[in-house]
């Protein structure tokens, strides 16, 4: 298969996309009562944040007008660029925040006003009340 832009021409492209990106475009709203580490202060981080929700967001457009026409969905090169975009820039995003907070060996989350939560009880405070206390036996 022929290249259609060289490996630095992309990444040079991703990072001018990153750059133009309002981060508050799509910042956390989700409160919470974890543990706070930190905040994620740093505007490119914040950019990378908001550009891949961005991209998660419009694939799952894409994802229900294609299950509403019957679209097969895997030969959709739209879908599979932005969900692509999206989960690089989601990873690339996780490195930044862990690098910059030396959160290494938790689970982590943003949230509101850009805090960045320990969230390892969170998925067990999510779980009905009759599985708590099915779990805790």
């Amino acid at each position: 298969m022929k290249s259609i832009v060289s490996g630095q021409e992309l990444m040079k492209s991703l990072y001018d996309e990153i750059e133009a990106t309002d981060p508050e475009m799509l910042a956390p709203w989700e409160d919470t009562k974890s543990p706070v580490l930190g905040t994620v202060e740093d505007p490119f981080t914040r950019k990378v944040f908001s550009l891949s929700a961005f991209y998660r967001r419009e694939a799952k457009r894409i994802q229900v007008d294609a299950e509403a026409s019957g679209e097969e969905l895997k030969l959709n090169d739209t879908y599979n660029l932005y969900k692509q975009k999206h989960e690089t820039l989601h990873e690339i995003m996780w490195l930044l925040i862990r690098s910059q907070l030396g959160a290494w060996s938790c689970c982590v989350g943003v949230r509101k006003n850009w805090q960045v939560v320990n969230c390892d009880n969170e998925k067990e405070n999510n779980l009905p009340d009759f599985l708590k206390r099915l779990l805790k036996d």
